[in-house]
């Protein structure tokens, strides 16, 4: 019995034209589904590779997502606009004033939303039972509610009228140190604008709930009017301590602080920074998610490498007979070599974007798109995070699976490529 060799007999010339590229990716497709189970088993060793790393990126990018959200919305938002030197010692007396030229710079640039001017510098709380350090902040309530999402956590009452000198909005947790009620008065002491000490009398009229005790000790709110009374600041000079601001998209807080810094730039008393900068450490681990993703991206993608590598080695050994006849009837080496590519490259894009979708399902269709950390909810709740995590699939991640994938898959069947296309059709393929 004869060995017979079936390859399509179509001759493939150069130049390299549209046509004969649209036959190689039909020829290389037919070659796949041919070895199906070799095909098949590489296909799902990159699914499983792509999977794994999509799901382990997604819970970072899920990580990132809830800390920066954290911290832009429960008080710092986007950017921060305040006196040089200002947030070292919070000295009541380093303000800046809220100006038509600042105003209208902020009015103008397209990447902001909102602002809010506050009055905040350090204080003492106390009652009858008991005193607390803490933070005062003065807020109009209003332009508040679109920087922050303190709304959303009152428990009780709400937030002091703009125009309301004797109400103030305290933590769940300082309520019960202090032991005060909504209506008991406590008494908030600290030092105005001519270095001497200050204290009022406020009527507790809001109550607001925190992930941790510790961020419902750590602050309290009175209104514009109340904190600047307190101060010796007077509403009519529009001076405060530092003015918030929400951007309409996240990703653009890095232009935005550069656009407005260029703006203010004459004016060296003030200082603008974005959210990174004002939490340098979470920016700091930010960055360290990154690099351990692109340090599992190379150990799996080299450890798939190498199996491409082995697999198509083998192919060609096996397939030595078919590339002979195909150069013997006309086919050019390169096109050998851009056959085997070409396989590679459609077993690389089908196992990224399989292994992507298996990720994307896995985690919004059986998992709603969020993972329950509630047994390390203490853990959580000393950063002031949620326990429960959101798997975020970003465009960044899919594009780098994608790219990552394809080009790992080609760039290892290069080799093979090339010794497949090297091969002497009479000398090797003909043997046997």
């Amino acid at each position: 019995m004869s060995n017979t060799t079936h390859v399509r007999t179509t001759k493939i010339t150069t130049p390299m034209s549209t046509a004969n590229l649209s036959m190689i990716f039909k020829l290389g497709y037919r070659n796949l589904l041919r070895d199906y189970k070799r095909s098949a088993i590489l296909t799902f060793a990159i699914i499983t590779g792509v999977a794994g790393l999509a799901f382990f990126q997604m819970l970072n990018d899920g990580f990132i997502q809830m800390m920066v959200g954290t911290i832009v919305n429960s008080s710092i938002g986007h950017i921060q606009i305040h006196q040089k030197d200002y947030s070292i010692d919070l000295d009541p007396v380093k303000t800046l004033t809220l100006n038509k030229e600042l105003k209208k710079i902020l009015k103008d640039c397209p990447y902001v939303k909102e602002y809010s001017p506050r009055i905040v510098t350090n204080c003492l709380v106390s009652s009858s039972n008991g005193s607390y350090p803490t933070l005062m902040k003065g807020i109009d309530k209003t332009k508040e509610a679109n920087i922050t999402d303190i709304n959303s956590k009152l428990t009780f009452g709400e937030l002091p009228e703009v125009s309301d000198d004797k109400s103030i909005t305290i933590g769940n947790a300082m309520a019960r140190h202090l032991k005060v009620l909504s209506g008991d008065r406590i008494v908030v002491m600290t030092r105005n604008i001519d270095g001497t000490m200050e204290s009022g009398s406020f009527i507790v009229t809001g109550l607001f709930k925190a992930q941790s005790a510790q961020s419902e000790m750590a602050m309290i709110f009175l209104s514009t009017k109340g904190a600047m009374n307190l101060l010796g600041l007077k509403m009519k000079d529009q001076k405060f301590h530092e003015i918030a601001i929400k951007l309409h998209t996240f990703e653009d807080y890095k232009i935005a602080t550069k656009l407005i810094k260029n703006q203010l730039s004459k004016n060296t008393d003030i200082l603008v920074q974005s959210w990174a900068e004002l939490r340098p450490i979470i920016s700091g681990q930010i960055e360290l998610v990154w690099v351990s993703t692109l340090i599992m991206f190379s150990i799996v993608f080299v450890a798939l490498s190498f199996g491409i590598f082995n697999s198509f080695m083998i192919e060609i050994y096996e397939r030595t007979r078919e590339f002979g006849i195909m150069m013997a009837i006309g086919a050019k080496r390169r096109t050998i070599m851009f056959l085997l590519l070409t396989e590679a490259f459609l077993i690389g894009l089908t196992g990224a974007v399989a292994g992507l979708f298996s990720a994307w399902f896995c985690c919004h269709i059986l998992m709603d798109g969020i993972l329950d950390l509630s047994f390390w909810g203490n853990a959580m709740s000393h950063f002031d995070f949620s326990s429960s995590v959101p798997l975020v699939l970003t465009t960044k991640m899919i594009a780098l699976s994608l790219t990552a994938t394809v080009t790992i898959t080609v760039l290892a069947t290069i080799y093979p490529a090339i010794k497949a296309a090297l091969y002497r059709p009479l000398a090797k393929a003909m043997r046997s």
